[in-house]
């Protein structure tokens, strides 16, 4: 149904939301935040108004908690289930409406936790006729890149009709959006230099919407 998910540099942050109660607040681990709001093509609501600001990371850090869910709401919070490949050579499809996918060996609560050797899995995600897909890596972390920033070792390579693109070495947040309704997405790693990996998510949004789904950027001290 309709939630919330809140995201920083080390993956989710607390349970999706979906039914908390007003004031919430939440702390990034990091200096940035991804907030993402799903819909369905169900029933519709007034939504959420929220404000935002930078705080020294040193003054937060003893006081800090992941919120936990709020057992006093109606209902629990939405489940969030990671997909990945089985064992290190896979192909899983992907048709729901929305879903995470990560690589394996990912765990969203251990940044220790790494991807085995000569992986390749690959993902495909098929969205409806007349909709177009929107691709957010949440977490990426792969071994650095060769001489002048070639993905020649592990790589994430992102099939789009036509186009074809490795990526390896993104620090934030990936934002991408399909031409047609399909993508297909290839994890590739070596024997050496192992990583963390990733966390993707994606969402299906009509193809003559330009502007849903699309992220915006804030970077002002302080906001609503």
């Amino acid at each position: 149904f309709d939630h919330i998910r809140l995201s920083d540099a080390y993956g989710i942050i607390g349970p999706l939301l979906c039914n908390k109660r007003a004031p919430y607040s939440i702390n990034s681990r990091d200096n940035w935040m991804l907030v993402e709001l799903y819909t369905d093509g169900e029933l519709t609501r007034q939504g959420f108004y929220a404000s935002y600001e930078a705080t020294d990371k040193n003054e937060i850090l003893s006081e800090t908690t992941i919120p936990q869910a709020n057992t006093d709401a109606p209902n629990p919070p939405l489940d969030l289930t990671l997909i990945t490949c089985e064992g290190t050579s896979d192909t899983v499809y992907l048709d729901g409406l929305s879903g995470d996918f990560t690589s394996p060996g990912y765990m969203p609560n251990d940044p220790d936790a790494t991807y085995p050797n000569s992986v390749d899995c690959s993902f495909f995600i098929n969205a409806t006729e007349g909709m177009v897909i929107e691709l957010t890596f949440v977490v990426f972390k792969l071994e650095r890149p060769g001489l002048k920033g070639t993905c020649k070792y592990d790589y994430v390579r992102i099939r789009d009709g036509g186009e074809s693109i490795k990526i390896c070495n993104i620090h934030r947040f990936y934002t991408r959006r399909s031409k047609g309704n399909w993508l297909y997405i290839d994890f590739k790693s070596d024997g050496i230099n192992l990583e963390r990996g990733f966390h993707a998510s994606y969402t299906t949004v009509p193809k003559e919407d330009p502007e849903c789904g699309h992220p915006l950027y804030l970077n002002s001290s302080h906001g609503d």
